[in-house]
């Protein structure tokens, strides 16, 4: 059993003492009107760090991933973290985090609303990251003891967690170093490792894994019990470093997919299929206006798979982006050329080593002719 050290300033200051209940988690003070519930009105220090255990190596898809990350394409894939130029994390620096005009609600019954920095950090609800890239990795623990669930998940702390006090439900945060571009340029590579990394702490948190991610409590806002628990930024290779291989493994169920899976499973999906009905677009004379215009229908179409889906915007960027490379790089004359191309190499592959009867001239080696040589190697008589 680990024990908490309780800072209570009115308990040194009164020669009174509050009622004391022992937990699993150690020993807090509650306060008199509330004996059978966890406060996190007193200041509780960090718990007693547990025994360490071996250290955990990963392996598999999402290590090889990781292993292609140097410094090029780090510079295609991931943008410039705002987090550098900010400092130490705390609530002073989080307005610096967010979009410039967030989606934002008071009560998410009555619809979200897009508003500018400054109003939107007065709601109790509003949107982390924004369009372009995946700067926070949010996840929603939606049961009671979410406070310890990062602990009990021998998981890194989160930068920040937001407690509902209502029911002990939260939403937790990772701030990213360098945060994961989705738009519509971005290189898919570091996309996969993110949705690798975001599905394997949601495996091990039991968080809810249909959670869109768009909207999360805003930690700036009095209504939740907010705590700012590391100062520093994580990378996506030090979060990883805490899972198992088989925490971030795909899940094949295309129903279940998720987070940032979404993105991959769509532009996976839509990339196959533009790459079989490109040159009939082509053929037919229509133009680039008309091949984006299929690709956003079929990828809203693909979207529509997912208990949660992506919405509109995050749609449109993998249609272009997919619209854009398969309109460059697909013709009837290339494709025809690659045809070639790779019916030649299968050729070679297939007569590599092999001499051609009209060079070598067996006949003459058992003294007949050349037509007697053929008659006979059909009956099978040589």
């Amino acid at each position: 059993m680990k024990s908490y050290q309780i800072n209570d300033s009115a308990s040194t200051s009164m020669s009174t003492t509050r009622p004391v209940l022992l937990v699993g988690r150690g020993t807090i003070t509650l306060s008199d009107n509330s004996p059978s519930e966890r406060p996190f009105d007193t200041q509780i220090s960090a718990p007693t760090k547990r025994s360490p255990k071996a250290k955990r190596v990963s392996v598999g898809a999402a290590t090889s991933s990781k292993a292609k990350f140097n410094e090029k394409s780090q510079s295609k894939g991931f943008q410039q973290s705002a987090a550098s130029s900010c400092g130490k994390l705390n609530a002073d620096v989080f307005s610096d985090l967010i979009p410039k005009k967030p989606y934002c609600a008071d009560n998410l019954d009555h619809g979200l609303q897009i508003r500018k920095k400054s109003v939107a950090l007065q709601r109790r609800h509003l949107q982390l990251n924004g369009p372009a890239s995946f700067q926070w990795m949010v996840h929603d623990i939606d049961r009671p003891g979410a406070y310890y669930a990062h602990d009990d998940a021998n998981l890194p702390q989160p930068n920040v967690i937001m407690i509902n006090p209502a029911n002990n439900h939260a939403h937790a945060a990772y701030l990213m170093k360098t945060p994961v571009a989705r738009h519509n340029l971005a290189r898919l590579e570091p996309l996969r490792f993110y949705a690798a990394v975001e599905r394997g702490i949601v495996r091990r948190l039991e968080s809810d894994p249909y959670y869109s991610g768009l909207i999360a409590k805003n930690p700036i806002s009095d209504h939740w019990r907010v705590e700012w628990r590391r100062e520093d930024p994580y990378s996506l290779g030090e979060l990883e470093g805490h899972l198992f291989e088989r925490d971030m493994r795909p899940d094949p169920a295309k129903e279940r997919a998720f987070g940032a899976g979404r993105n991959v499973t769509v532009f996976d999906e839509l990339r196959s299929i533009a790459y079989r009905e490109v040159r009939g677009y082509k053929s037919r004379g229509a133009d680039y206006g008309d091949w984006l215009t299929r690709c956003v229908e079929l990828a809203l179409g693909l979207n529509r798979q997912f208990p949660v889906a992506m919405n509109i915007a995050e749609c449109r960027a993998i249609a272009k982006s997919v619209a854009k490379w398969t309109w460059t790089h697909f013709s009837a004359e290339k494709f025809s050329a690659r045809q070639s191309y790779l019916g030649k190499r299968g050729m070679a592959v297939r007569w590599a080593g092999h001499e051609a009867e009209s060079t070598t001239e067996p006949w003459k080696a058992i003294g007949i002719s050349r037509r007697t040589y053929y008659r006979r190697k059909k009956e099978g008589t040589l």
